[in-house]
């Protein structure tokens, strides 16, 4: 009978399957048991003698899916909702959606309005009003290293985001385990932004090639060329969609209700959605399409309240209803 290992039960947690590991799921380092329980996979760092069954979600979303977080990151143009408010009468009262705080900051910035944020999730209300407290306390430069867009040392990271969520009375581990969320950055600590950096991990072969295109000017004829499905890179580009985004993995990380009745695949939807992007001529200063790809912005654009011009007071610091 093989011994099992201390961090079997943390494992076996990691892979979806909840109780302690016994015998009957270890079968110890040989793997001679032909088990199809993914906790020999892990702890014995081999393939199963037989395939796990399709429907199981990839280790990574199961992992993802603890995090509170669902988006960490508004991937919505707030000039958008800034042009319908401002057709509105004279100081209107907005109830908006909070998600990551982007908007919000934006409109209250730029048009003065009573905002009430709402929101299923705590832990999107809790990303708000960090933000919020970004946004009123600390200059664009501070705001992007603590949540994760620039490099910052983690362990001041970790030292200076435990102050502000000690500021505004929240626990450590509203975003997720604050080791953790040190090391990537709140805006990084999503259910979504986890499937993004995996997106990009599977991209990797031709990561130089989107690079390229991300950094061309829009008069370089047929910048885009390389990622049509018909060519070994597209082929690459579809496959990792269809792995990353696929329906178990999105139901995995944010449940059957937000992942019925789509019209195609998610996956082809995203990848339908990308190289249209990537086709665009501002492809090369879009905030959003940079972050799905490459985790990071361009180096002269970001999202809007990030920008050095928006470094401006608030209108109101009572934005986050709870």
């Amino acid at each position: 009978t093989p011994t099992i290992p201390d961090h079997a039960d943390s494992v076996a947690r990691d892979v979806g399957i909840n109780g302690p590991v016994t015998n009957a799921l270890y079968c110890g380092p040989d793997r001679q048991c032909g088990f199809v329980d993914p906790v020999c996979l892990v702890l014995c760092g081999q393939e199963p003698a037989v395939n796990t069954p399709s429907d199981t979600p990839d280790v990574w979303a199961r992992q993802a899916s603890r995090l509170p977080l669902a988006f960490a990151q508004v991937r919505e143009d707030p000039r958008l909702d800034l042009e319908i408010i401002s057709q509105l009468p004279d100081h209107p009262v907005i109830v908006m959606i909070a998600s990551g705080g982007e908007t919000a900051i934006q409109v209250a910035r730029q048009l003065p309005a009573q905002l009430h944020l709402v929101d299923m999730n705590p832990a999107q209300l809790a990303i708000t009003r960090l933000k919020w407290s970004l946004a009123e306390t600390c200059s664009v430069a501070e705001s992007r290293s603590l949540l994760g867009h620039d490099p910052m040392d983690p362990c001041d990271r970790g030292v200076r985001l435990a102050q502000h969520m000690e500021q505004l009375n929240l626990p450590s581990d509203t975003f997720g385990p604050p080791e953790q969320v040190a090391v990537w950055g709140p805006d990084f600590s999503g259910r979504y932004e986890r499937a993004f950096a995996e997106l990009q991990r599977e991209l990797a072969p031709i990561a130089a090639e989107i690079q390229r295109v991300l950094e061309s000017s829009h008069e370089s004829p047929g910048a885009t060329a390389f990622f049509e499905p018909d060519t070994e890179s597209g082929r690459v580009f579809d496959a990792t969609f269809d792995r990353v985004m696929s329906l178990k993995n999105l139901v995995c990380l944010f449940g059957k209700d937000a992942t019925q009745n789509p019209r195609q695949s998610f996956a082809a939807h995203f990848a339908w959605r990308t190289r249209l992007s990537l086709s665009r001529p501002d492809r090369t200063q879009n905030p959003f399409l940079w972050q799905l790809l490459v985790g990071r912005f361009p180096s002269t654009a970001a999202y809007d309240w990030l920008l050095p011009s928006s470094n401006c007071l608030l209108y109101t610091s009572d934005a986050a209803d709870e």
